[in-house]
C-alpha cells in the first residue's frame, strides 16, 4: 500500500514513477523483461505443456512479467487514479487465485 500526506505528495511521487520509467537502469530491467516475456511466449506456442494447471500458471507468470516491466507507469496510474488517497498493487493477486484453485 502507499500512502499519502496529501494531494500534491501523491502528484509528486506519480513524476517520480514516471522519471524513474525513463532512467538507463529502468531501461535495463525492461530490456530483462522482454527477453523474459519472449521466453513464456515461445513455451506458450512451442513449449510441451502437461495439464491445464502447467498453462495456467505460465500464463500467470507471463502476466506478472509483464506488470513488473511497466510496474512505474502502473503506479503513476494508480496514484493519478486515486486522487491523492492511498492506493493499494499488488500483482501477485491474481497469481494466489490461481494457486488456490489449484489445490483444490
Amino acid at each position: 500500500m502507499m500512502t499519502f500526506k496529501n494531494k500534491e505528495e501523491a502528484l509528486l511521487v506519480r513524476e517520480h514513477l514516471l522519471e524513474l520509467s525513463k532512467t538507463l537502469g529502468w531501461k535495463h530491467i525492461h530490456d530483462y523483461f522482454i527477453r523474459k516475456l519472449e521466453y513464456f511466449d515461445q513455451m506458450l506456442r512451442e513449449g510441451e505443456i502437461n495439464d491445464i494447471h502447467e498453462l495456467k500458471r505460465i500464463r500467470d507468470r507471463r502476466n506478472i512479467t509483464e506488470q513488473f516491466m511497466n510496474l512505474p507507469d502502473i503506479l503513476a496510474s494508480f496514484v493519478e487514479a486515486s486522487g491523492g488517497v492511498d492506493i493499494e498493487f499488488d500483482p501477485y493477486e491474481k497469481l494466489q487465485e490461481v494457486d488456490n484453485d489449484i489445490q483444490l
